[in-house]
């Protein structure tokens, strides 16, 4: 596999202009009647982040549906990236036909504004058909405002916006069928995850994000208080899947917890979508390579092998910044140890930081981690490539393998699965993240689903959408629904919260994906079979014969969340239930029943030996191109193994 490195620079923040109801006329490039009454879809999924410049747009082709991802302008008051992001999608599919855009937050980078470019020129002015406009809670959960922010508020409440967007407000864990087994599924919303359905900092475990903060600091309205949350920290993030092929695009969500001093907090939100997610093979990069974004610990965690850095030329941020480019690299000692391959659209910041640094040892880490003599260089001798233009991106039918401009590589062991046979059925290699066709879903609570739950946290301040209240006028008749805030708080038993249609529940509602391996939520044998066992069945509220925790927590308690040495790493038995049991699990390392074979230097590998814990003993090459690694006795085969001889048989 070949190995370039390339670099982007990021993301403006654009202060707020006034706004005209109209733009200037545009320079379209194909007149609308030159236009085919139907899209020439492509055969396989086909993903092309756009050059426009500092900004946004990423455009998502499968055989029978058009996504378009941010809409993105350089400049507040200019359309000319709208007719940029116009001329690639009808070159490439003669249409003017998107059936889901999605917005990842309200910057001009990312929408463009109102009454001149971004998304508001490719509906009004070029006249596109959007079948919904993906949004995040925008009025529910505000930070840092702007122009562009105001007037996009104010015009998607309009009667044009709503017929010529369809806009709706997603949230995580939606999943959307893109049809030939592709699935767009939605990661993270206003720093909510599925695992922290109510947002940074909400857990008292610490497990989303930070110290315990509540009420939150960046879920509701913040615009008065002294330190407001950076609009960034809301964005839309997603990952496109079929079969091993995944792709992560998150917009500008923030990966580092830091006050400014200057009035805005960011948020560490990649932290926890990444232990979410897992291994992808594609990052378009998060917020253009601000230092804001992209932890190591993201880095690590998605293990990406091509990186795409949207990007402008000569942008003031020194974006993609040098820090960035490092932790994409793991550069350790002035050499990559990590084998990522990186895109840009454009070369950035002509000077201030990117890939304009030379790397030490730059020829030698070329030669032992890539197994090359030379790395492709700019014109000015650096460590990374420079190549300006659209990220075309093209993956197989099966997800087996993807090209990036020309480079193939191969799909890693993600969460995706090639098997979606669409019969109905949620059947074993299918999950509701992979085949949602076959395999249902409950997102559990969820702010904009028409039901106010209060037993998981909605009230009529976190969620007024759902929960009925009035907040202001007299005292006396004020009242909230939900689970307690505001003035005059009720619970659900209180007519006020169940009229209007309306519908309150008071018992927590849970989550749930059929497919997942776990019976819970709204799951039982009659809705997920595969998942919950056929009656007596798994979530009737009993522990039947058979049933046990790994299987059945909902009927017979939660699992114990590690192996407890000494007492369960022999028993033979997967106690907490992650798949691994006794010595196999990283919970029993420090038992001694547990501790590895001493390397006994006979030149024999032997089992309990392998290349690492005993090199003597049993071969390995970890250096050179991927396809010729190989680590005897670790317990995987690999290609450079072949039919067993060159390990002697020990996998």
């Amino acid at each position: 596999m070949n190995t370039k490195h390339i670099i982007v620079a990021a993301t403006v923040l654009f202060l707020a202009h006034g706004c005209t109801t109209t733009g200037p006329e545009p320079e379209v490039g194909v007149h609308r009647a030159m236009l085919s009454t139907s899209c020439t879809y492509p055969a396989t999924l086909e993903i092309t982040p756009v050059n426009i410049g500092q900004g946004n747009a990423t455009i998502i082709a499968t055989p029978s549906k058009i996504v378009l991802a941010d809409t993105g302008e350089s400049y507040w008051n200019s359309h000319a990236d709208a007719i940029t992001i116009d001329s690639v999608l009808t070159a490439k599919y003669g249409c003017r036909v998107l059936d889901h855009v999605v917005i990842s937050h309200l910057q001009v980078d990312h929408i463009g504004y109102v009454g001149y470019g971004g998304l508001w020129h490719l509906a009004n002015v070029l006249d596109y058909t959007i079948g919904e406009t993906l949004l995040r809670d925008y009025t529910a959960n505000v930070g840092t405002t702007s122009g562009t922010y105001d007037n996009w508020v104010a015009y998607l409440e309009t009667p044009e916006a709503l017929a010529k967007l369809n806009p709706r407000i997603t949230a995580p864990g939606e999943t959307i069928d893109l049809g030939s087994g592709i699935v767009m599924t939605i990661t993270n919303v206003d720093t909510r995850t599925t695992a922290c359905p109510d947002g940074w900092g909400s857990k008292p475990d610490l497990s989303c994000g930070g110290a315990y903060v509540w009420p939150s600091e960046v879920l509701g309205d913040h615009r008065l208080d002294t330190v407001v949350p950076s609009e960034n920290d809301y964005s839309i993030g997603f990952v496109v899947s079929v079969g091993d092929f995944d792709m992560y695009i998150g917009g500008d969500t923030d990966g580092e917890t830091e006050d400014s001093g200057y009035g805005t907090k960011t948020h560490d939100v990649e932290t926890n979508v990444g232990l979410e997610i897992g291994e992808v093979d594609i990052l378009l990069v998060n917020h253009h390579g601000s230092d804001h974004s992209t932890n190591s610990t993201f880095v690590a965690l998605l293990d990406a092998a091509v990186a795409v850095i949207s990007v402008g030329n000569a942008n003031t941020f020194g974006h993609a910044r040098q820090t960035v480019i490092d932790r994409l690299l793991t550069v350790v000692d002035g050499a990559p140890t990590r084998d990522t391959w990186i895109y840009m659209t454009e070369r950035g910041d002509d000077g201030v930081g990117g890939c304009l640094k030379d790397y030490e040892k730059s020829v030698e880490a070329a030669a032992n981690l890539y197994g090359r003599a030379t790395i492709v260089s700019d014109s000015d001798g650096d460590y990374c490539t420079v190549e300006g233009g659209d990220v075309d991106i093209v993956v197989s039918a099966d997800g087996s393998t993807y090209t990036v401009e020309g480079d193939t590589y191969i799909s890693s062991a993600g969460s995706g699965s090639s098997v979606c046979d669409l019969d109905g059925v949620c059947e074993s290699g299918e999950s509701c993240m992979t085949c949602p066709s076959d395999c249902a879903s409950s997102p559990g609570a969820s702010c904009g689903n028409g039901v106010c739950e209060a037993g998981n946290g909605e009230d009529c301040l976190s969620c007024p959408s759902d929960c009925n209240g009035k907040q202001n006028g007299k005292t006396s008749g004020r009242f909230c629904c939900g689970d307690g805030d505001g003035v005059g708080p009720v619970g659900c038993s209180d007519s006020r919260c169940t009229t209007d249609g309306s519908s309150c529940e008071a018992s927590p509602v849970a989550s749930s994906c059929c497919g997942d391996g776990t019976c819970s939520g709204l799951e039982s044998g009659l809705t997920c079979e595969l998942d919950c066992e056929a009656p007596p069945f798994c979530g009737d509220g009993t522990c039947d014969p058979g049933e046990e925790p790994c299987t059945c927590s909902a009927d017979c308690g939660a699992p114990p969340s590690f192996e407890l040495a000494g007492a369960t790493c022999t028993d033979g038995a997967d106690d907490d239930c992650d798949g691994l049991a006794d010595c196999a699990d990283d919970d029993c390392f420090s038992d001694p029943a547990c501790a590895p074979p001493a390397c006994d230097g006979d030149g024999v590998c032997e089992p309990g030996e392998d290349c690492t814990t005993c090199p003597g003993d049993c071969d390995g090459l970890s250096t050179g191109k991927p396809s010729g690694r190989f680590c005897c006795g670790d317990g995987t085969a690999q290609t450079a193994e072949g039919d067993g001889s060159t390990c002697d048989g020990h996998f």
